[in-house]
């Protein structure tokens, strides 16, 4: 072996802190992320339900037109 496991151990335990500030990070990320997709979500929802609107109005208006 290289190094021996008591080296290796005292680098592991040297770099916990760094290792769990970036899984918190990681889950900071993930939640913007996350919170981006749904604001996504939603507003392609919206233009959705404009553009069925449009069409709506659009359709009754050539209703009212084929009427006079």
């Amino acid at each position: 072996m290289l190094f021996s496991k008591a080296i290796l151990q005292a680098e592991w335990d040297a770099v916990a802190p760094m290792r769990e500030a970036m899984a918190i990070k990681r889950a900071r990320l993930e939640v913007k992320r996350v919170e981006k997709a749904r604001r996504a979500a939603e507003w392609e929802a919206k233009q959705a339900r404009r553009a069925a609107e449009l069409v709506e109005r659009a359709r009754r208006a050539a209703a009212l037109r084929d009427k006079q």
